[in-house]
């Protein structure tokens, strides 16, 4: 799959971009299908199950969750580089952004209510996966592959957006320094000190041409 995906954003952000649409199409209509389907089979038993898991407000739990929360947010600065690529108004991007966060944040939580319903509250530890054993509960084997679906949707797109965040990182810093351009061996030692984006540094066994980006990482 690694593979598969630097193939394809070798061939350019035009596919990369179709492939990681198709990966949020799968994520989202997989789970619009699984919501509309327990909510049509709410039942006596599913209120029961929802009634046993309300519970009262765990301020500790809360906490940790917040601590954590900061790495759902890795992924984002893909979003500034792109919109830079494509010219789009700052206004526009934070707006996708914000909305963005806000179906994340619904999806996670129709997923909690949805195992809600499908799990009692008692049978929780018994059980290794909550939300597929919901899913299975109220809209059978079937549609369970669509949990799957969803879930493979997920992992692939942020696999993808990583591949993506990575190449315009590499295309913004090849515009700034010299990477890639030309081979350092092909240049002469005075073009190499006469140009930007390479520093000299002096070592014990004499003086080496560094790229400027590399330095800029070292903390030179």
């Amino acid at each position: 799959i690694i593979i598969f995906f630097i193939i394809i954003n070798l061939r350019g952000l035009k596919d990369a971009a179709l492939a990681q649409k198709i990966c949020v199409f799968a994520l989202v209509f997989s789970l619009l299908v699984i919501t509309l389907f327990t909510f049509g089979s709410i039942g006596e038993v599913e209120q029961q199950n929802l009634q046993s898991n309300l519970g009262t407000i765990d301020t500790a739990s809360i906490i940790r969750i917040i601590a954590f929360a900061p790495w759902a947010f890795i992924g984002f600065d893909t979003v500034a580089q792109l919109a830079g690529d494509h010219r789009i108004a700052a206004k526009t991007v934070s707006r996708v952004t914000l909305l963005a966060i806000i179906i994340g944040a619904l999806i996670y939580n129709v997923l909690n209510l949805i195992t809600a319903l499908g799990v009692n509250s008692t049978e929780l530890d018994a059980v290794s996966w909550q939300t597929g054993q919901a899913v299975k509960t109220l809209v059978g084997n079937g549609l369970f592959y669509l949990l799957g679906v969803a879930m493979f949707g997920a992992v692939i797109s942020g696999l993808n957006g990583f591949f993506i965040g990575s190449s315009r990182l590499v295309l913004s810093m090849s515009q700034d320094y010299d990477i890639g351009t030309q081979p350092l061996n092909n240049k002469s030692d005075a073009d190499l000190r006469a140009t930007k984006n390479v520093e000299t540094v002096e070592t014990s066994s004499g003086s080496i041409n560094i790229p400027k980006w590399i330095i800029f990482f070292i903390g030179g």
